[in-house]
């Protein structure tokens, strides 16, 4: 056998054992809106109806709990927390917008890039509908993970930090009413008493955000 015939044989060889390459990542459209449920079992929400509003071109998310904010607040009524380059704000019924964290603000349409593709598997999205999905985890952080749909790349589920869990619905691409980002400047801090600081990791989307913020400190 010819030495170039051995070197071709081996080639092929190693290639056949050679894992598959990991699927691209999706990105998201600059603007788009989508429902979603949020899971908790440490706060005892199951399938809490929520809504998530998305506008890069302003940098800009807004989060809706039309039914009851979350436990990390003092008050139990319906909220909206907007994600914007100031920071995280947070409005009530009858309550002056406040800023509640500085800095923590909305991420990029690469929303996979601290992820890492693990593995195909099968996730259950807003409906209980069973979908086909990639899984990613976030190899410098703790109990991050997503599932997207491995033919869309939509979003299926997403668990943001360990505390809680997202079950998307469809992601609507349509553009998005500046007004729905609307938020007081110059930004007044939220009083100390609105909210139980130590509940901050439960809150949906800021450890999303600054883990991001770690990954690409400017975006």
């Amino acid at each position: 056998m010819s030495c170039l015939l051995l070197l071709a044989l081996l080639f092929v060889a190693a290639q056949a054992q050679a894992p598959p390459a990991p699927p691209s990542k999706p990105h998201w459209g600059a603007q788009f809106d989508a429902a979603f449920g949020l899971y908790s079992p440490v706060n005892n929400f199951i399938n809490f109806t929520s809504h998530f509003y998305y506008n890069w071109d302003l940098k800009a998310t807004l989060i809706t709990y039309p039914e009851r904010c979350l436990p990390t607040f003092n008050i139990s009524l319906p909220c909206n927390l907007t994600f914007t380059p100031t920071g995280c704000f947070v409005t009530f019924p009858l309550l002056p917008t406040c800023l509640l964290f500085p800095g923590v603000g909305s991420i990029p349409p690469n929303f996979l890039a601290p992820f890492d593709y693990v593995s195909s598997t099968v996730s259950l999205d807003l409906f209980g509908n069973a979908r086909y999905a990639n899984y990613w985890v976030a190899p410098n952080a703790t109990s991050f993970q997503y599932w997207t749909d491995a033919a869309s790349g939509e979003d299926i589920q997403f668990l943001d930090g360990g505390n809680v869990l997202w079950t998307f619905g469809p992601l609507t691409d349509r553009p998005q009413d500046k007004g729905l980002f609307s938020v007081p400047s110059p930004a007044v801090a939220c009083p100390t008493e609105l909210f139980h600081p130590e509940l901050e990791a439960s809150l949906p989307f800021a450890g999303l955000s600054k883990l991001h913020k770690q990954f690409n400190p400017i975006h």
